[in-house]
C-alpha cells in the first residue's frame, strides 16, 4: 500500500482517531519485551532481534484488530499481543499527529473520512512495518526493554552500552548489519 497523502486537518483527524482507540485498548498486564545485552552479539544483534519482534507482531495485531470488530470486544488474554498493538497505536498517533503540525496553516477542506481510514491503517501495518515507524518507536523505546547484562559483559562494556542509548534515544544509531 502506498503512503496516504491526508492534508494536515486530515492527519489531526487520524492522530485523535487513534488516541481515542488507544484509550480503548485492553491492558498489556505486566507484559514488556526485555533484550540483554550481552546475551545477543552485541547492540546491533539486540536491535535487529528487537525491529523482528516489532515487525513480527502485524499479523497478530491484524488478528487482535479483526477479532474486535467481529465480536464487538477486544479479546481477553494474551497481554504480548496486547502490548504490540498498543505500541502500534501509540506510534500511529504520535506520528499523524506530528504530520499534523507540519503545516500550521489554516485549512478549510473538509475531512475525508475514508482518506484518514486508510492513513490509519497504513500508520499500522506499512508505516511501521516498512515505512520507518519501527525505527521511530526503537528510538523512542528500546532502552525501556534493554539491560546491561554484568554477568555476561565486562563492566567496561557499559559506557559503550550508555552511548549507544543515548545514541538510540537522540535517532542517531544507524545498525551496522542493516537491522
Amino acid at each position: 500500500m502506498t503512503p496516504p497523502r491526508p492534508n494536515p486537518k486530515e492527519w489531526d483527524h487520524v492522530a485523535n482517531s487513534a488516541r481515542t482507540i488507544l484509550w480503548k485498548l485492553p491492558k498489556t498486564g505486566n507484559f514488556k519485551p526485555h533484550y540483554e545485552i550481552g546475551s545477543w552479539g552485541g547492540v546491533d544483534d539486540v536491535y535487529r532481534v528487537a525491529k523482528l519482534d516489532a515487525v513480527e507482531s502485524r499479523e497478530i495485531v491484524q488478528r487482535l484488530t479483526d477479532d474486535q470488530k467481529a465480536n464487538q470486544a477486544w479479546p481477553r488474554g494474551r497481554y504480548k499481543e496486547k502490548f504490540w498493538l498498543r505500541a502500534r497505536f501509540t506510534q500511529a498517533a504520535d506520528y499523524a499527529d506530528a504530520l499534523a503540525k507540519e503545516d500550521v496553516g489554516v485549512d478549510d477542506t473538509e475531512i475525508r473520512a475514508e482518506e484518514c481510514r486508510q492513513a490509519l491503517r497504513w500508520l499500522l501495518y506499512d508505516g511501521w512495518d516498512s515505512g520507518g515507524l519501527v525505527h521511530f518507536w526503537l528510538a523512542e523505546n528500546l532502552g525501556e526493554y534493554t539491560h546491561f547484562d554484568s554477568d555476561k559483559m565486562d563492566l567496561d562494556h557499559y559506557a559503550d552500552y550508555r552511548k549507544w542509548l543515548d545514541r538510540l534515544e537522540a535517532g542517531e544509531y544507524v545498525p551496522t548489519n542493516g537491522a
